[in-house]
């Protein structure tokens, strides 16, 4: 069945009809988000409470990168602020046409044309002044069951651990957080040859565990995060690269229990043509790591 999926949505892809179902399924995704919010609600995951919410505006800095889809980052940021209303948001945008967008303790870092992940989350970094970092994606949305709140709290209280990462439970069909998370399970990191100072897979108490590498929606302590920081050589694989270095240094640790909402359109071509664009990026981080 899945062979079957893919085989017709690569048929849809390369056809005509492709910006058709471009709209189709984003409006799908919309939908499938607000849904999945109202039946979480239903279930009993509340939002943050309003010392829950002034504890993240106080100490947690939003960052993440905008380029070419930018109705994504405008939603990020309104998500944001609907659960998070204080905390201050720095997105990096290097999309041909500027980010135009405008708010309370926002701040909208505007680069030159296609300079690459690396390079635009370095740039925001370097303006954050709390104490956390929280690291998203301009195709992320926050949920009832993301609890940054709490994700601070457990950083709060273990010093020996740097980073908190959920889980990113994906569209069209998104998993529950523990099976999203069974996919990091492989990422040990020892081709990075440093012993990761806590073991892989360590589990640390009902719902964290230690691992290698976590998905790309992370809190983290912000001198930590500035002292290792990004390649700027490095346009788009930034991520993997980032925990190889981080392996032995810092100790990270997801919650499998709790998640964003992950929906990258498959049928953005446009988009996509950048996205895929990552050989040089292998290329020289093989070199650079010694990699075959």
């Amino acid at each position: 069945m899945k062979a079957k999926l893919k085989r017709l949505k690569k048929l849809i892809y390369d056809s005509p009809l492709c910006p058709v179902f471009k709209v189709l399924y984003g409006g799908f995704n919309v939908c499938l988000y607000a849904f999945l919010c109202v039946k979480w609600r239903l279930q009993g995951h509340r939002l943050p409470s309003s010392d829950e919410r002034e504890r993240v505006g106080r100490d947690v800095t939003f960052i993440f990168k905008s380029f070419e889809r930018q109705s994504m980052a405008k939603r990020l940021y309104r998500c944001i602020r609907r659960y998070y209303p204080d905390a201050h948001v720095v997105i990096a945008d290097d999309s041909k046409k500027p980010l135009k967008l405008k708010g309370e303790r926002l701040e909208v870092v505007q680069l030159e044309f296609n300079r690459g992940l690396s390079y635009g989350l370095n740039r925001a970094l370097e303006r954050v002044g709390t104490k956390y970092t929280m690291r998203l994606d301009d195709d992320m949305l926050l949920t009832p069951l993301t609890r940054i709140h709490e994700q601070l709290d457990f950083l709060e209280k273990r010093k020996n651990i740097d980073i908190c990462a959920v889980q990113a439970c994906s569209a069209p069909k998104p998993l529950p957080p523990k099976q999203a998370a069974a996919d990091y399970l492989k990422f040990d990191m020892k081709e990075s040859g440093r012993e990761l100072l806590i073991p892989h897979r360590t589990q640390i108490d009902e719902s964290h565990f230690v691992f290698g590498k976590t998905p790309n929606c992370f809190l983290i302590r912000t001198d930590k995060y500035k002292a290792l920081g990004y390649d700027d050589n490095i346009r788009m694989i930034d991520h993997h690269e980032f925990f190889m270095r981080a392996a032995g240094v810092l100790v990270a640790v997801a919650d499998v229990s709790s998640f964003v909402f992950h929906y990258h359109n498959r049928f953005d071509r446009k988009y996509d043509v950048y996205r895929s664009d990552f050989l040089t990026d292998r290329l020289y981080i093989q070199k650079k790591h010694g990699l075959r």
